[in-house]
């Protein structure tokens, strides 16, 4: 099978904004097709819309996008890339995962999906949380923070959808459920607060020759008592053999 569909499915809080942000800045250096349809307008580069069309998210409002004309755009195409964090929620659900995959039965599926390692895994989800929290649902943020500590996971609610998804802090819970099923190859490469994703990127040959003087990337503001609670609530570190990540990319390279 020589077409690829290259789906960066995020995961939250890895540098997604980043990425998207170059993709978007680099687009005549990409080798890759990058879709229009359920792009959203107000994004760098972020399908988002197809994956809450396919958990069935109340934010999915677009009547302009459907799947007819997402299958038309991309039927020619030798190589395509999507991006959105929300993937990994439809990654998430063996239901919605047989949905999106299906859209791309003509096409080798590669995964590229990046997992936090370090100790601010759950404070950094829980501070996303946050930004979508509304009034006193702020306060969910405490049981949210338990269950992610007992579980290694935590349902989707931040907004309403009909399927159920999920969020994970747990490396073995997630690879079980992303793998389970699936259709597509899945790279899951370590992030941290330290190596940043242009790092990563530079190592990947298609995106060899982008500009990566980006200085147009908003980031959210940290408020002092993120800072404050980050001290306290700290995960256990995950040790991952670099070396197996330079593995990684080198095959994907062979493959891309």
């Amino acid at each position: 099978m020589s077409k690829i569909a290259l789906i960066h499915c995020g995961c939250h809080k890895t540098g997604s904004t980043v990425f998207q942000s170059l993709l978007k800045k680099n687009l005549k250096e990409l080798d890759y097709y990058i879709p229009k349809t359920f792009r959203l307008d107000y994004y760098p580069v972020n399908h988002a819309q197809l994956a809450w069309k396919i958990i069935k998210d109340k934010r999915f409002n677009d009547l302009n996008n459907n799947l007819n004309e997402f299958e038309k755009e991309i039927k020619d195409k030798k190589k395509i890339l999507l991006s959105s964090e929300d993937f990994s929620l439809v990654l998430s659900n063996s239901k919605t995962k047989k949905e999106f995959e299906k859209i791309f039965s003509d096409f080798q599926i590669i995964y590229l999906c990046f997992f936090r390692y370090d100790t601010s895994r759950e404070i950094s989800l829980l501070n996303e949380f946050r930004y979508h929290y509304r009034s006193f649902k702020k306060f969910k943020i405490i049981t949210d923070l338990i269950s992610l500590k007992i579980n290694g996971f935590i349902k989707h609610t931040i907004y309403e959808s009909i399927e159920k998804c999920y969020y994970y802090t747990s490396p073995r819970k997630l690879v079980r459920s992303f793998l389970k099923n699936s259709q597509g190859k899945f790279y899951i490469l370590r992030y941290n607060n330290e190596l940043r994703i242009k790092d990563y990127l530079k190592q990947f040959k298609i995106f060899k020759n982008f500009d990566y003087d980006n200085k147009e990337t908003e980031v959210k503001k940290i408020r002092r008592s993120y800072i404050f609670f980050k001290t306290f609530i700290k995960s256990k570190k995950i040790f991952i053999n670099q070396i197996r990540d330079k593995q990684k990319i080198k095959k994907l390279n062979e493959i891309l």
